[in-house]
């Protein structure tokens, strides 16, 4: 019988996001569950339960799920192989997860108790099996102040213990933080789930992970996004001067964007090299060809997967040693109270800076690109930086890094970036100076602060132009990454590749 949650029947925790093969019978094998089923995990006391549409949400605990509609009465029983390869959505927490230093905790606040406790989670594989992932981190996992903040509870008063493994057979886990990679503000590819059908792709041939994002301060101003094909076509940069046809990856339009000759409405795109022309083809499998000639790129190096990249003149969709660059400008594209804005804020950090003397050459405004970086960010689909590169990297070549103290730009951080495993910068206002030969940077605050170290690695993510043709200096969001004339590039905040 349907019915809402019922306190003192749940002892949760455990769940199901890593993909493995169906090994139950049974209406679990056909990952088919009718709305409000109550799915167990063999030997654990965790408990998914479906949503209307089949999809399956871990119940962290019994406050979490008042409310919801749960068949207490359709319970069905799973192997942890096959929770593995069912779909899971975002789980159902009454006060989220606790990262207090390196341990994440599970704050279980069952509905007849006055606080809450906390349990340790024990596995990174479990983190990820109750449905957190790189998207949704920073919506559920909480530092201490943060959480503090929101509960008003001290974190320091609260009994803790453990919370039972998804796997009680597994001996040991890995060591460190539970933390998943880099998030980031995902493309959304439901929309084109009948175009990709219609050119012979599916929805798991796009590395949705990888997805780079200009993306504005106020919470949901995404402009534009793309993302890369999950394996690399078999296809050389030869190949695409000569005129074969593939596909490169997706872009969503947010707003609409300037091409070359007209305009990309606001939609979603599969975007591939038709004939030696770029072409974009809409949710509704309608074409647009770009007026740009094409623009393909050699890159020196051979990347480990495809990868996309942003800056304010064009998209670029790269695999191996190939990258094809194409409109839509995303700089163009912005409206002008939101170009006004950009320019503002990296006019008033370059001032700040100038007084106090940090800065070692000047900005070139113009090539401003601000991102979501970090978990609060990304879950609140906000920028949380503005950077802007100095003109002098236009000079840079494929020799390696300036030397030690190049100013190489500015970063303007208005939240708290909290990338995983990267140093937390706070808000201000920042030179960036390249140091240590390339493997570290040094941020210089306008307000005197300390500078705060950051590591910086220095690789080609934009490939050179052809011949005689000469490029500014760029902000590119690849992770973040300052460059010019198709060299070196400088990269913080994470791993491009």
């Amino acid at each position: 019988m349907s019915g809402v949650a019922r306190t003192g029947v749940l002892v949760l925790v455990s769940a199901a996001f890593m993909l493995a093969s169906v090994a139950s019978a049974g209406p679990a094998s056909q990952a088919s569950f009718p709305p409000g089923a109550v799915v167990a995990l063999n030997g654990t006391p965790h408990l998914w339960i479906a949503d209307g549409q089949g999809t399956l949400h871990w119940g962290g605990d019994t406050r979490a799920l008042q409310g919801q509609v749960i068949d207490w009465g359709n319970r069905i029983s799973i192997s942890l192989d096959t929770l593995k390869t069912l779909q899971l959505g975002d789980p159902w927490l009454s006060a989220g997860l606790l990262k207090d230093g390196t341990p994440i905790y599970l704050v279980k606040w069952e509905s007849n108790e006055t606080v809450p406790r906390l349990l340790h989670i024990q596995c990174i594989q479990d983190v990820e099996l109750f449905g957190i992932n790189r998207n949704n981190y920073g919506k559920f996992v909480m530092d201490r102040a943060d959480w503090e903040a929101r509960f008003h509870i001290p974190v320091s008063t609260l009994q803790r213990g453990e919370l039972e493994p998804t796997d009680p057979s597994r001996v040991g886990c890995p060591i460190g933080s539970p933390t998943p990679g880099r998030p980031v503000i995902a493309v959304d590819l439901g929309p084109l789930d009948a175009t990709l059908r219609a050119n012979g792709l599916s929805a798991n041939q796009i590395n949705v992970d990888r997805t780079t994002t200009l993306v504005l301060g106020s919470a949901g101003a995404t402009v534009v996004r793309a993302a890369p094909l999950a394996v690399a076509p078999s296809q050389t940069l030869a190949d695409v001067k000569g005129g074969a046809n593939i596909p490169l990856g997706v872009l969503q339009a947010d707003q609409d964007l300037a091409l070359s000759g007209g305009t990309l409405r606001q939609d979603i795109y599969l975007v591939g090299v038709r004939s030696g022309r770029v072409v974009f083809i809409n949710s509704r499998n309608q074409e647009t060809m770009s007026g740009r000639s094409l623009d393909a790129r050699q890159i020196s190096r051979t990347l480990p997967r495809p990868q996309t990249a942003l800056t304010a003149r064009d998209v670029c969709f790269s695999w191996n040693q190939a990258q094809v660059c194409t409109d839509p400008a995303p700089g163009d594209s912005l409206h002008s109270s939101q170009r006004q804005n950009l320019q503002d804020t990296m006019n008033a950090a370059r001032d700040a800076l100038n007084t106090r003397g940090l800065l070692g050459a000047d900005v070139n405004v113009g090539a401003t690109l601000a991102e979501a970086e970090g978990n609060a960010a990304v879950g609140q689909k906000r920028a949380n930086i503005v950077a802007a590169p100095a003109r002098n990297l236009s000079d840079l070549t494929g020799n390696g890094p300036p030397p030690d103290g190049t100013f190489v730009g500015i970063f303007a951080v208005d939240r708290t970036i909290d990338v995983p495993n990267y140093p937390s910068i706070p808000p201000g206002q920042y030179a960036v100076q390249s140091e240590v030969g390339g493997t570290q940077a040094v941020l210089l605050a306008a307000d005197g602060r300390a500078g705060i170290n950051v590591p910086m690695k220095t690789l080609q993510v934009r490939g050179a132009p052809a011949s005689g043709q000469t490029e500014q200096a760029w902000t590119i969001i690849a992770n973040l990454c300052f460059g010019g004339g198709g060299g070196s590039n400088l990269c913080f905040l994470g791993e491009p590749d």
